[in-house]
C-alpha cells in the first residue's frame, strides 16, 4: 500500500548493439558480486563510453555516453548476457568467461566483431562521515592526475537504494573530467539512522557529504558544487545555500511543492486519457483533499476526502486517478488510511515552497527537464524558471522534450503505454560539459534555454 517508486515524491526498444562483457571468478572457490569486480567506466577503440553498475546481485546495468542503456542477466554458469532494455532480457548472446576478477579489459560484442573495452583508471576513496551524530557512506571517484577538477557531489532521490553500490553517475562523471562523491542516504545501504524525505535533515547530510568530499580532493578541488535528481531537486538547491556550494545542477526535479507535484500528475494523466478542462476542475477537488490528509499527516481532512469520493466516485475518470498518492489515499476506506498512513510517513514537508531558495541562491545553476515527465510534470516548473531568469542571470534552463522521468526515451503505443527506449543522447555531455565549464553545449535533442549571465 502506499509508497509505489516514490511515494513521499520523487520518490527499451531493442538497441543495434548487444553488449557481452567477459566475467570471471575472483578465486577458485567463489564468484564475485557484479559491482566489485565490473563496476566502472570503460572506453572502447573506438573511443566510445561504456559504465557499468550493479543495481542488484544478479544484475548488471550499463549505459553508454550517448545514452544508449540497457541490463545485463546473470546466467547460470556466472556470466552475464542481455541487450537494450531494463525489463526482461532479450535472446541473450552468450557471454564468456574470459580472465580473472578486474582485470582492466572486457569483451564486448557490438552486432559485429568482438571489441576491447578498456577500464578507464580513476582514483577511489571509500569513506564514512558524520552528519547529526550519524556515520554516514560516502565513495569520493575522482580522475587521475594532481590537477584541478570540478567536483560534484550527488544528491538522488526518494529510492532506499544504495547510491555507492548503484549510481552510475560515479562512473560517468571522472571518465569525463570531474570528480564524483556519492553516499548513502541516511537509513539506506551501509549508512547509519532512520530513512527520511525531511527535506532539512537530508540538506545538512549533504553539506557534511560535500565537507567530506572537499577534504579528500583536497588541494585539487576545483569549482565544487550539488547535482540533484527528482526528490534531490528539492534538497541539492537547499544545501547549496548552507554550503557555499558553487553550483547547483536539478536533474528532473521541481519548482513546485510536493503536494503540488501530486496534483500535476493527476492531471498530467487524466490529459493524456483525453479529459478536458470540466473534468481537471473536478480532479483537483479530489488532489486538494487528498493533500489535505497528507499535509496533516493523516490526523484531518477525511470528511472532505469522503465527500469527494461521494461525490465523483461514479464518473468514469475518477478510476484513473493516480498522481504520486492521490491515487492510493482513494482506494482505501478511511479506518485503514488512519491505521496505515501514519506508519508509511517519511517526514516529507508537503507544503515546501522551493522559491526562496531558489531566489537566493545567485550562483549559476542549472536545470535539466523531461519535456513529458509523468512522475514529475514540468510544465510549471518551466514557466516557473523561465519567470525567475529575469532576475537571475546565472539560471540556464535545458529542456529534453520527448522525454520521461529520469531523461529517458520512450515510445508510447496507442493506449498510453511507455516503453523506455534510453536515455537522451545529449543528457550526460550536456551536464557534464555545465559542471566543467558552465555553459550549455548544443545539440539536436535538447532545448536550450540559457540565462544571461558570462560565465
Amino acid at each position: 500500500m502506499f509508497q509505489r517508486r516514490r511515494w513521499g515524491v520523487m520518490g527499451m526498444s531493442r538497441m543495434a548493439a548487444l553488449i557481452i562483457v567477459g566475467v570471471a571468478a575472483a578465486g577458485a572457490n567463489a564468484a564475485p558480486t557484479p559491482s566489485a569486480c565490473h563496476a566502472g567506466a570503460y572506453r572502447f577503440d573506438d573511443v566510445q563510453l561504456m559504465v557499468i553498475g550493479a543495481p542488484v546481485e544478479t544484475t548488471l546495468r550499463y549505459r553508454f555516453l550517448d545514452g544508449r542503456a540497457g541490463q545485463l542477466f546473470r546466467q547460470a554458469d556466472g556470466s552475464f548476457a542481455g541487450g537494450a532494455g531494463w525489463s526482461a532480457p532479450p535472446p541473450p548472446t552468450r557471454i564468456a568467461v574470459a580472465g580473472a576478477c578486474g582485470l582492466p579489459t572486457l569483451a564486448v560484442l557490438q552486432d559485429g566483431p568482438r571489441q576491447r573495452a578498456v577500464r578507464v583508471p580513476v582514483v577511489i576513496t571509500e569513506t564514512r562521515f558524520t552528519s547529526g551524530g550519524l556515520r554516514l557512506r560516502g565513495r569520493l571517484v575522482a580522475p587521475t592526475g594532481s590537477a584541478l577538477v570540478p567536483l560534484a557531489v550527488y544528491v538522488h532521490g526518494s529510492e532506499r537504494s544504495s547510491a555507492v553500490d548503484a549510481q552510475l553517475d560515479q562512473h560517468m562523471a571522472p571518465a569525463n573530467g570531474v570528480a564524483a562523491f556519492v553516499y548513502d542516504k541516511r537509513g539506506t545501504g551501509g549508512s547509519q539512522g532512520k530513512y527520511t524525505q525531511d527535506f532539512d535533515v537530508l540538506a545538512a547530510d549533504a553539506v557534511a557529504a560535500m565537507t567530506e568530499a572537499k577534504r579528500l580532493l583536497g588541494a585539487r578541488t576545483g569549482r565544487a558544487g550539488f547535482i540533484g535528481h527528482s526528490q534531490g531537486g528539492w534538497v541539492a538547491p537547499l544545501a547549496a545555500t548552507r554550503g557555499g556550494a558553487a553550483f547547483v545542477v536539478v536533474g528532473y526535479g521541481l519548482a513546485i511543492s510536493p503536494r503540488a507535484e501530486d496534483a500535476a500528475q493527476v492531471r498530467y494523466d487524466l490529459e493524456r486519457a483525453g479529459y478536458g478542462p470540466e473534468v481537471l476542475a473536478k480532479a483537483r477537488e479530489v488532489s486538494d483533499a487528498t493533500a489535505e490528509v497528507m499535509a496533516s499527516r493523516f490526523k484531518r481532512g477525511f470528511d472532505a476526502l469522503a465527500a469527494v469520493k461521494r461525490k465523483y466516485g461514479d464518473e468514469p475518470w475518477f478510476a484513473r486517478v493516480k498522481g504520486d498518492y492521490t491515487g492510493d489515499l482513494l482506494r482505501y476506506p478511511a479506518f485503514v488510511l488512519k491505521l496505515a498512513g501514519p506508519r508509511r510517513e517519511q517526514g516529507t514537508p508537503w507544503d515546501y515552497d522551493p522559491m526562496p531558495v531558489l531566489r537566493g541562491f545567485d550562483r549559476p545553476m542549472l536545470w535539466v527537464l523531461a519535456g513529458a515527465d509523468s512522475d514529475a510534470p514540468s510544465t510549471s516548473t518551466q514557466a516557473i524558471l523561465a519567470d525567475l531568469q529575469q532576475d537571475r542571470p546565472a539560471l540556464d534552463v535545458a529542456i529534453y522534450p520527448n522525454t520521461t522521468h529520469g531523461m529517458i526515451r520512450f515510445h508510447e503505443d496507442k493506449a498510453g503505454n511507455r516503453t523506455k527506449l534510453g536515455y537522451a543522447a545529449s543528457y550526460q555531455t550536456l551536464v557534464l560539459d555545465w559542471v566543467k565549464r558552465g555553459t550549455l553545449t548544443p545539440a539536436s535533442d535538447v532545448d536550450l534555454r540559457p540565462g544571461r549571465a558570462e560565465r
